[in-house]
């Protein structure tokens, strides 16, 4: 592209694996669209190498702390440009196998904490039914108590009165009641 807006307008259309962005353009500094990528969250991983017949080294520098990926002087040797393209598709398959990488292992994260939870609520309920288990032997211990003196009292039956043994009745059949819960 010729000019800053035509190359901004063509990477948003269709993000490329690399840019060859040219220091010197007709309206302005290409170093300038170069942090402009790099600050945006959707170009930002967009690996950017800089030509330019500009090769001071604080040009290079420059280019280097605007964002570029790698910096190339014109004229250059086409081994060299070759290498150092290969180089930046080089790196980004790398990045690109770490965000899989981390995706998968946050992934596998996420499993984890998810099995730790079910695992600390299966250990939550298994302590909750020990718990239960005591409680009912500790009720039913003085529950088989009453029960026991209750149908020993209602044994002997005629020597109550008909409400007495209609109450020892009630307490009896409210206390298996409570035992067997």
């Amino acid at each position: 592209r010729s000019t800053i807006v035509e190359t901004r307008d063509a990477v948003r259309a269709s993000m490329p694996d690399l840019l060859l962005l040219d220091r010197m353009f007709p309206e302005g500094d290409g170093c300038l669209l170069c942090q402009e990528f790099k600050a945006n969250p959707t170009t930002q991983g967009l690996p950017i190498i800089m030509l330019t017949a500009r090769d001071r080294v604080e040009d290079r520098v420059e280019g280097l702390l605007q964002g570029a990926d790698d910096y190339i002087s014109k004229p250059f040797h086409p081994r060299e440009f070759l290498a150092r393209v290969h180089s930046c598709f080089r790196t980004l398959a790398l990045q690109r196998e770490i965000k899989q990488q981390a995706e998968e292992l946050a992934r596998k994260h996420q499993t984890l904490l998810e099995t730790q939870e079910r695992l600390i609520r299966s250990e939550r309920l298994a302590a909750i039914g020990e718990i239960g288990l005591a409680i009912r032997h500790e009720i039913n211990n003085p529950l088989g108590t009453i029960l026991g003196f209750v149908d020993l009292l209602l044994a002997q039956g005629e020597t109550f009165p008909d409400a007495a043994r209609k109450k020892l009745d009630a307490i009896r059949r409210a206390t298996i009641r409570i035992r067997d819960v």
